[in-house]
């Protein structure tokens, strides 16, 4: 935070017991979650993901998963997955192809190399269900830990990916795992985010971790009371710490002026083109790409899909409005309410 951002805060606490989250900023992210939601725009790869596993076994669900981590990107992964089988090395030209920012450290034809190690990892395994797992019980967030120990061992993998990876693994493959915290440790988002909702200053270390998992517990329990999900992949109603985990650092950015309502929708967008003009640069066929487009239009409303109202993608006057008027809205709403047309 700068110290513009620290005005009004306090310091961070040595307990939260009496810590409440600030009326006006809970009440925003209340209805900033439950819009992102009703629409599909929390981390909107699950439902694109889910759709587009359906008709596939669980080896397959779980290797397009898995190729979607490693490019991070919806158009590539999927060019990556209609080039290979399950558990073999995809063509060394899909190394080229966008790799999302967050998967940065393996670009440069990386991310062949932890997809070996992957590979190599299941294989001894037996099958990539079989690894990811490993010593499983009958505790599902005992389960998490040891899938989320599982999935940091291969290679590439680090704090962000790995958490990822295991929510995708959890709510799209089903894996029989729940969160058991919004990853305070090694992190600064999460903490970031969540101690903004209380008006204190973001505390640094390791040895206030066990508090703020404390105070992340609480406001989840705090927000679930007003949040109602009817998420198509997830039994009603439900509301999970890795969920808080995504809203806490979303809104964080809205609040910075980076992110309004579907604005990883509309990512998916700029994704989506970046890996067209890829492909047409390396003279390949860009047609496989269709299947993303119009699964997108299954998956999401058509209101909020740049590809059908007329925007390019992100755009910064969308990413700045919040920053600038107090109002959470959407795509549309903005554009509506600027006299924008394209």
């Amino acid at each position: 935070m700068t110290a513009a951002e620290h005005v009004g805060a306090v310091p961070f606490p040595g307990t939260v017991t009496n810590l409440e989250p600030v009326p006006q900023r809970f009440q925003d992210f209340i209805y900033f979650s439950q819009r992102q939601y009703d629409c599909l725009d929390y981390d909107p790869f699950h439902p694109m993901l889910y759709h587009m596993q359906k008709r596939l076994g669980v080896e397959e669900a779980l290797w397009m998963s898995t190729l979607f981590m490693a490019w991070y990107n919806i158009g590539s992964f999927y060019i990556a997955f209609r080039n290979c089988d399950v558990l073999k090395l995809p063509p060394g030209w899909t190394a080229s192809l966008p790799i999302g920012t967050q998967r940065r450290n393996l670009r440069g034809g990386k991310v062949l190399d932890h997809l070996k190690d992957f590979i190599k990892q299941a294989q001894k395994a037996g099958s990539i269900h079989k690894l990811l797992t490993k010593g499983f019980g009958n505790n599902p967030t005992e389960n998490w830990r040891k899938l989320n120990a599982t999935v940091d061992s291969i290679w590439g993998n680090g704090r962000w990916s790995t958490y990822t990876t295991c929510e995708v693994y959890q709510k799209v493959n089903k894996l029989d795992v729940l969160p058991s915290d919004i990853m305070n440790e090694g992190s600064t988002g999460p903490r970031t985010g969540l101690c903004f909702m209380h008006g204190v200053q973001p505390p640094s270390g390791t040895k206030v971790v066990p508090l703020l998992d404390q105070l992340a517990q609480r406001f989840h329990e705090q927000a679930q009371a007003h949040i109602k999900t009817r998420i198509p992949y997830l039994p009603e109603g439900w509301y999970d710490l890795g969920m808080v985990e995504s809203q806490l650092c979303d809104f964080n950015s809205l609040r910075k002026g980076r992110y309004y309502i579907g604005r990883d929708i509309d990512r998916d967008q700029d994704r989506l083109r970046a890996t067209e003009k890829t492909m047409n640069a390396m003279q390949r066929n860009v047609c496989l790409l269709n299947d993303v487009w119009v699964a997108r239009a299954v998956v999401f409303p058509k209101s909020y899909l740049g590809e059908y109202q007329g925007w390019p993608g992100r755009t910064e006057y969308a990413k700045t409005y919040y920053l600038r008027t107090g109002k959470v809205a959407s795509h549309a709403e903005i554009k509506k309410a600027l006299g924008y047309l394209f």
